[in-house]
């Protein structure tokens, strides 16, 4: 859901950063984009009201030729895994893999009754510490899910 611009516009904040450590993530971003490694596109699915399995075949082809997705926020997981209630215990990657056409990363605050790829242990712990922690925002996700 972010644009093109507003990536361009996060750089240009990182570079106006007095911190030398966001600067040379700035300085890296920005050599990424120049050499074409890092490839930041929009599409309209991207910000559709639409379930990730129903990626227009030219998208998903144009996808697969990607090293890594980055897939970012709530509402674009609850895309990922049909916004199902499914066990926290199943892996991400038993969802997404037989349709999702790349690699990809996907990273999330929770804000919805929706989790997978915990351990039994992690989404008890999880609860103990904080009842409502799969909506108030409090919790994340980093998720990796290789190629099929």
């Amino acid at each position: 859901d972010a644009m093109p611009k507003d990536v361009a516009s996060h750089i240009a904040a990182l570079e106006a950063r007095g911190d030398a450590a966001m600067q040379h993530l700035a300085a890296n971003l920005k050599r990424h984009i120049e050499a074409n490694k890092l490839i930041v596109k929009s599409h309209m699915f991207w910000t559709a009201p639409r379930l990730f399995w129903e990626m227009p075949r030219k998208l998903a082809d144009e996808v697969a030729s990607s090293t890594l997705v980055l897939v970012k926020g709530d509402a674009n997981y609850r895309r990922l895994v049909g916004d199902r209630a499914w066990p926290v215990t199943v892996p991400l990657s038993d969802i997404v893999q037989p349709w999702f056409p790349a690699p990809m990363l996907a990273l999330r605050t929770l804000k919805a009754e929706i989790a997978v790829g915990l351990t039994h242990d992690q989404a008890e712990r999880a609860k103990a510490r904080d009842e409502d922690w799969m909506v108030n925002g409090q919790f994340a996700q980093i998720q990796f899910v290789p190629r099929r």
